[in-house]
């Protein structure tokens, strides 16, 4: 019994001392005392060493010296693996070689089982492909971190990590969305700067010109480009509005003041205009540049700058909402509490609730003119509303609508709960829930229309919506 308490103290300091290191036992054993050498490796190496089920806080590779004679269970367990458990016996100047390949062991290997709907997608194991399709199972897999992906033609790719264990079973399934007639892109799984998008323009090359709230993106193809801090003088990255002018030029609206993009250069306004808060951009045929604020009506016309506010104008209300030109090259103004302001280059006219005959509010969210003239607009992110020139109407009902764009027959409406394809001459609505973009919520603020006919719909929290022509 002493024998064994002596034996079990010197396989705990042995425990304690580094690998390839001779041990100083502290008080010399009696000259009988017989020691071993035990030599451990392991594939793959750092294994945990156990003798007699304590740990000796060695990893493999690894050798022990001056080991006590005796009879031992040896245990490496590595992370994932299943234990390998070896008795040995150590002799009188014995030197035990131990090795063990973890791969080599039938218990250790791992199936995964591999599911998509719809099936026949194309499997890519750590980005390898596989040449299997879904359903199907890989079996005699090792375990470790696997990186699945499935892909399917018209559909978004999809991807996951999964650890698989020894004797374990790793399950995978994915709902490929269709993106023959909807993609979202979002930062998962795009270069999108934000999922966050205040608004959008298309320019004359068919470039779409999205406003984040962490900088400006250009689309064009499959190039995706960002402005933000790091590369323009932008003094903040929360873009309020965007209109390209008849030059091709990009006027960028921040939360802190106006910014001109000539394709090269960067042109900071707000220098002369201030920080101040954009909230709209519009131009006429004469490249004069109207500029919405919450402090009022700028125009820019070359280097000549004017504003206009309740101080020296007929524009009762400073926050100016929405702006739209029609092919008179009038302005109409949308405010926040006082309707609608038409500019002809010289005088304000006003139209509220009032002067329209209409019981709607003076809150104006959007404006738009048609092809013939018309003018469309959004009070109170309820009514639609239109003027002919002649008669103010109440046109119809909407859900908290946010903005509109105009194109032929119809008016596209983004709104706080879904999204809207209205025919103005059949007065018939197509509605969109977020179901019908794969989402579970949506919040739309605004959307354009690009040369191929693709509607381009940017979202608070969702991303950036593609509609492909032919799928509304």
């Amino acid at each position: 019994m002493k024998k064994l308490l002596n034996i079990f103290l010197i396989v705990l300091i042995v425990v304690l001392l580094g690998c390839e290191k001779e041990v100083f036992l502290g008080e010399p054993e009696p000259p009988n005392e017989e020691f071993g050498t035990i030599i451990i490796d392991s594939n793959p190496s750092g294994a945990r060493i156990f003798l007699n089920n304590r740990d000796t806080g060695f990893s493999t590779p690894c050798t022990l010296k001056f080991v006590p004679v005796g009879y031992y269970n040896l245990t490496l367990k590595l992370f994932r693996y299943n234990d390998y458990t070896i008795v040995i016996s150590m002799n009188h100047t014995t030197t035990f070689p131990i090795y063990h390949d973890f791969t080599k062991d039938p218990a250790n290997l791992s199936s995964l089982e591999c599911y998509s709907t719809p099936n026949g997608a194309t499997i890519y194991l750590n980005d390898s492909l596989t040449n299997k399709i879904t359903p199907y199972t890989f079996n005699n897999l090792l375990p470790g971190d696997y990186k699945v992906k499935m892909s399917l033609k018209e559909h978004r790719s999809d991807s996951t990590i999964v650890t698989l264990y020894s004797k374990n079973k790793g399950y995978v399934s994915f709902s490929l969305i269709d993106t023959s007639k909807i993609v979202v892109y979002n930062i998962g799984n795009s270069k999108l700067l934000s999922d966050n998008i205040n608004c959008l323009t298309v320019d004359k090359k068919n470039h779409i010109w999205i406003g984040t709230t962490v900088g400006v993106q250009e689309i064009y193809g499959s190039n995706w480009k960002y402005y933000n801090f790091s590369n323009t003088p932008l003094t903040s990255e929360n873009i309020t509005a965007l209109h390209c002018d008849e030059l091709n030029r990009l006027w960028v609206g921040t939360s802190k003041g106006l910014f001109l993009y000539d394709g090269i250069n960067w042109i900071d306004y707000s220098k002369i205009i201030g920080e101040i808060s954009i909230t709209s951009i519009t131009s006429d045929k004469s490249i004069n540049i109207y500029v919405g604020s919450y402090s009022g009506l700028i125009k820019i016309s070359g280097n000549n700058f004017k504003k206009f506010d309740n101080s020296n104008s007929k524009i009762t209300d400073n926050n100016i909402k929405a702006l739209a030109v029609d092919k008179d090259n009038n302005l109409w103004i949308g405010t926040v509490y006082a309707g609608i302001v038409f500019y002809d280059g010289k005088d304000f006219q006003v139209y509220d609730n009032k002067a329209m005959g209409l019981q709607i509010s003076n809150q104006i969210n959007a404006l738009v003119i048609d092809n013939n003239n018309i003018l469309w607009g959004i009070s109170g992110g309820r009514d639609l509303i239109s003027f002919d020139g002649k008669t103010w109407s109440k046109v119809k009902f909407f859900n908290f609508a946010i903005s509109m764009f105009n194109q032929n027959d119809y008016l596209f409406i983004s709104e706080k709960y879904g999204y809207n394809i209205y025919n103005k001459n059949t007065n018939i609505n197509r509605y969109y829930y977020p179901q019908d973009f794969n989402l579970s919520s949506f919040w739309a603020n605004g959307s354009v229309m690009n040369d191929d006919g693709d509607i381009y719909i940017g979202t608070l929290g969702n991303g950036l919506i593609k509609m492909k022509k032919g799928s509304y």
